[in-house]
């Protein structure tokens, strides 16, 4: 009887989780977080695609092999569009 006691109050306190307040704490974290993001990746990708180009200027006059400028423009844009779609895909699984 006791082991049974024990069990009915381990299923009472997972019950009483309240996850209401667990988003809530959450959404607190991440918002600002979220809203930071939004705009400080453009704002770097611009800075990095922007060094990017005045080493591969620099790099271009000494005729060494280089990776083509717009490559890497590609792959600054890439990074930038998949850090701002976390905040569309906190969005779809209700986080934020």
């Amino acid at each position: 009887m006791n082991k049974l006691s024990n069990v009915n109050s381990l299923v009472n306190v997972q019950m009483a989780i309240d996850l209401n307040g667990f988003k809530t704490w959450i959404d607190g974290f991440l918002s600002p977080l979220v809203n930071i993001c939004l705009w400080a990746v453009p704002t770097v990708t611009i800075i990095y695609i922007s060094i990017m180009g005045f080493k591969w200027f620099g790099k271009k006059s000494e005729d060494e092999q280089v990776k083509p400028f717009w490559a890497t423009v590609k792959d600054g844009v890439i990074v930038a569009v998949i850090v701002e779609a976390a905040a569309m895909i906190l969005k779809i699984f209700g986080v934020n």
